[in-house]
């Protein structure tokens, strides 16, 4: 029979890890990330944010003076619908932007990158 994506399981020969090697066995494990070695999702905080969502991101943390300001110090990393996330470090923030350019570039990050 056939495979088919209303079936529950595995088409017969679905490709596991032992049997595609160790490279793309590893590849698969990382958290994160896909088969090709990038994900289009990246992690913001503690959410897993669409890469495609992401509009700007700031260069300088948050200051509005206000008393009761949560975001004091972090960096806003602004989404689609007036929506924000924030990075809690400038470390955070580095690996946001390095995830987009990948992404945009269409290239894998380097592994002592991410």
């Amino acid at each position: 029979m056939a495979w088919s994506p209303y079936r529950r399981g595995r088409p017969s020969g679905w490709a596991l890890p032992e049997r595609i090697g160790a490279a793309s066995a590893e590849r698969l494990r990382r958290p994160g990330l896909g088969v090709a070695g990038m994900s289009v999702f990246c992690l913001i905080d503690d959410k897993y944010v669409p890469l495609y969502r992401i509009l700007w991101v700031s260069a300088l943390p948050h200051f509005c003076g206000s008393p009761d300001c949560q975001q004091e110090g972090n960096y806003e990393v602004r989404l689609e619908d007036g929506e924000s996330v924030w990075c809690t470090s400038p470390e955070e923030r580095d690996a946001v932007l390095r995830a987009l350019e990948a992404w945009a570039s269409h290239r894998p990050p380097d592994p002592e990158e991410s």
